[in-house]
Parts: structure tokens; sequence; C-alpha cells
């Protein structure tokens, strides 16, 4: 159960990343600025404002590279380590990944702000939606389970 847990823990974290990238390099510029990507695009450039996949691509491979990371780190020996601990890292993650995520769509969405006078900041920020409302959902999950697993470590030590 644990390795099945681990594997869908480890998947969303990486559809979270895959989601993002696709976001910030495109379907939040779409819903922004109102017409294909294309056309966008296109108008970016003649007003010398540069659409870039380089932070979109970013995003997608380090949130890959996390899901990895925490996958590792939940199937390590549990001798060291509580579903708690594997828990509250997961959602920890997820959490981070809204900034992040923020970070990584700034610069396409400010310079789709830049040339489209009229642009729809708030279908770029329902488009988004979906992932800060993850990262919020996590939130107090994380917590939650951050907390319990110390409060276990605790206990298990003040036994031993």
């Amino acid at each position: 159960m644990r390795v099945l847990l681990t594997l869908l823990g480890a998947a969303a974290i990486a559809v979270y990343a895959l989601a993002g990238m696709m976001l910030a390099n495109e379907w939040a510029l779409v819903a922004a600025a109102g017409v294909p990507l294309p056309e966008t695009i296109e108008r970016m450039a003649d007003a010398r404002e540069w659409h870039t996949t380089i932070p979109g691509i970013g995003f997608a491979v380090i949130g890959i590279l996390l899901a990895l990371a925490w996958a590792v780190f939940a199937l390590l020996p549990r001798q060291r380590r509580s579903g708690w601990l594997s828990l509250g890292v997961w959602a920890m993650t997820v959490t981070a990944g809204a900034p992040a995520y923020w970070w990584a769509s700034f610069a396409n969405l400010h310079r789709v702000g830049d040339v489209f006078v009229d642009w729809d900041a708030q279908a770029a920020f329902i488009a988004a939606s979906p992932l800060y409302l993850a990262s919020l959902i996590a939130l107090p999950v994380g917590v939650l389970a951050l907390v319990q697993a110390g409060l276990r470590r605790r206990d298990s030590t003040a036994v031993a």
C-alpha cells in the first residue's frame, strides 16, 4: 500500500508540475490575451515583448525532480521516518507549488499585460486556480501531518 500511495503522490506532484508548465507557457497567456497562442506570440513580438518557455520548463523539471526525490524519501526504510512525515513533506511540496508557479508565469503574463491593454488578468488567475486550490488545501494537511510526525517522534524518543 505504501508503494502505491507513494507512486500516486509522486504522480500528483509531476502532474502539478506539467500543468504549471502548460499554464505558464500557453494556457494562461491565451486566457489573458483572449486570442490564440500564435497570435498572442506574434503581437508580443511586434511590440518587442518576447514569449519565453524557459521558466515554465524549469518549473516542470524542478517539479518532476521534486516528485522523484519525494518518492525516494517516502520509500526509504520506515525505521527512520513515519507515514505522517512523508505526507507532511508531500503536502508542503504541493503547497510550495503555488508561489513557484507564480514566479514561473510572471514574465510571460507581465509581457501580455504590457502588449494587450485590455488583457484579462482574472481569466489567467481562473485558469491557474486549480493549482492555487491544490496548494491551499495541501497547506493545512502538511502542517497537521508534520505536527503529528513531530508528536509521534517525541513520544517514541521519550519511551526509549
